[in-house]
């Protein structure tokens, strides 16, 4: 039958009561929580699969006890305030986060009742602060009985799947523990988890952003998707807090914008040339006090809002290997017209050699340095240094 253990002996202890101990125990359970909750309900479901007593009315006797217990407390709550106390009036009277949420539990407009039944310890103190801050009773308790009745439900049908596929002799304290430590460990991870997961989908909706802007325009964008970090730190190691103002072309997303702030250049520093207004106006939202051109990166040098100190150093993002040769020299010669004296205008290929023809920058009066490849990327890219030779 039951394993020998401390949780097998208490049900074994409890079973000449019948169901009844399954509504004493969960009663008990909200008043003195000397088991995890989770394990306790587990344990009601093996014992219902090993015949002690009927799972549906264990189900439900274990959600009537827990019902009156979370009842009690939501009167203890409000009883603590008819005495004379405040409760717990002057955090509803703040403007932060907690004074919104406590508001918004009171009113029983929000479904942080139920969700406070998800959370071990919390669950137990939720419905006397609910009581405390006098929440109605109307709304609140329905929608706190209801995340009650999900989290007994959900444990004892594990518990339940647990003894069937399993077979034999179950430790149910050995069941409480691991339960209690998993519950511990998903809340412990939750926040990393969650800033994962906002992580990826920002990135992921970049790549959509600028898969539509190389549908509205391949020849400009050249690429299906952004730059990568990779590409990013190698096209960007140069550039430092020290360079002064930075010029970007063709920023689209904003990727190596980002890095070159996380590097210590100032934002305000950062002037960035993005001619398709869908990502100039992403580049605006993300980097409010950047100056974001949505122009031709030729008419850089013209440009009056690209003011008038010249930039330290420059980054080209643009496909140069799409575009025709007039126009990659008018960037070049527009983008060199608004550097400093020995600065440097760094530019990336995905092909095999330099984008900027070995004729072209003669003409220019250029040299073309290999800084490195960023294998990583996506496809893999190299980055090329461009100054004006002496």
């Amino acid at each position: 039958m039951i394993g020998a253990d401390p949780v097998g002996t208490a049900l074994l202890l409890v079973a000449p009561m019948g169901i009844a101990g399954v509504f004493v125990l969960s009663l008990m359970e909200r008043v003195v929580p000397i088991l995890p909750s989770q394990g306790l309900f587990a344990a009601f479901g093996i014992a219902a699969a090993e015949g002690l007593w009927c799972l549906s009315t264990a189900l439900s006797l274990s959600v009537a006890g827990s019902s009156l217990g979370a009842a009690g407390s939501y009167a203890a709550g409000l009883a603590v305030t008819r005495v004379g106390g405040t409760g717990l009036q002057p955090l509803m009277r703040r403007r932060d986060r907690w004074g919104r949420w406590l508001r918004a539990a009171r009113r029983g407009g929000s479904g942080l009742p139920f969700t406070t039944q998800m959370l071990p310890t919390v669950r137990l103190l939720a419905p006397l602060i609910g009581g405390a801050m006098r929440a109605d009773p109307r709304r609140f308790l329905p929608r706190m009985l209801g995340g009650l009745a999900v989290w007994n439900g959900a444990f004892i049908a594990l518990g339940y799947l647990l003894a069937r596929l399993g077979g034999g002799s179950i430790n149910l304290t050995l069941v409480c523990l691991l339960l209690a430590a998993g519950t511990g460990l998903v809340l412990l991870l939750r926040r990393p988890i969650g800033r994962w997961r906002s992580a990826m989908t920002a990135r992921w909706a970049d790549r959509l952003r600028f898969l539509r802007a190389w549908w509205r325009d391949p020849l400009a964008v050249a690429s299906l998707v952004p730059s990568g970090r990779a590409l990013a730190t190698l096209i960007t190691r140069d550039i430092d807090a020290g360079t002064g103002p930075v010029l970007e072309l063709g920023s689209g997303t904003g990727v190596f914008a980002q890095r070159l702030i996380e590097r210590g250049v100032p934002e305000s520093a950062l002037t960035l040339v993005e001619l398709d207004g869908a990502l100039a106006g992403l580049l605006s939202r993300r980097f409010p006090a950047a100056t974001i051109l949505s122009v031709d990166a030729a008419e850089i040098a013209d440009e009056p809002h690209a003011g008038t100190i010249p930039f330290g150093a420059a980054v080209c993002g643009l496909g140069l290997l799409n575009m025709p040769a007039p126009a990659v020299e008018a960037v070049l010669a527009a983008t060199f017209a608004r550097l400093q004296s020995g600065a440097a205008c760094t530019l990336f290929t995905y092909g095999r050699r330099c984008s900027v023809p070995a004729d072209m920058l003669h003409r220019l009066g250029l040299a073309a340095e290999r800084t490195g490849t960023a294998w990583w990327n996506l496809p893999p890219a190299t980055v090329y240094r461009l100054t004006c030779r002496r």
